[in-house]
């Protein structure tokens, strides 16, 4: 993609279906317990929006892991700074990021606060 290109709808879909396969992925890849399907799905999101290294290095992997359930659903809600566009050395919060965590916290917060674990 470059700045200005357009492109077709399902052209759009198939790049979006292939980073979303790509996030699957590297969740399993990188958790080890078992998953419902709407964690997994929560978990991809936030891959997605994140990246795998970040993810990969991330507090919320270690305590998703670890067994850590209630921990681990309160990580998805400090996943809202991003690094500043004109000194990147400066982290700010970003309101598409407090969308993102808001919208894999609702998936996973159905079960997650309820059962105090994160599957």
């Amino acid at each position: 993609m470059a700045l200005g290109q357009t492109l077709t709808h399902p052209a759009c879909e198939h790049l979006l279906r292939e980073d979303l396969t790509e996030a699957l992925a590297t969740v399993d890849r990188h958790v080890t317990v078992p998953l419902s399907e709407s964690r997994h799905a929560a978990l991809a999101s936030f891959v997605y929006n994140v990246g795998e290294k970040q993810f990969a290095r991330s507090t919320l992997l270690r305590r998703i892991n670890a067994g850590e359930g209630a921990r681990a659903c309160a990580e998805l809600s400090r996943w809202i700074y991003g690094r500043d566009r004109a000194n990147p050395r400066i982290k700010r919060i970003q309101a598409g990021l407090i969308n993102a965590a808001a919208s894999s916290g609702s998936y996973a917060r159905d079960g997650c606060l309820k059962k105090n674990r994160f599957e």
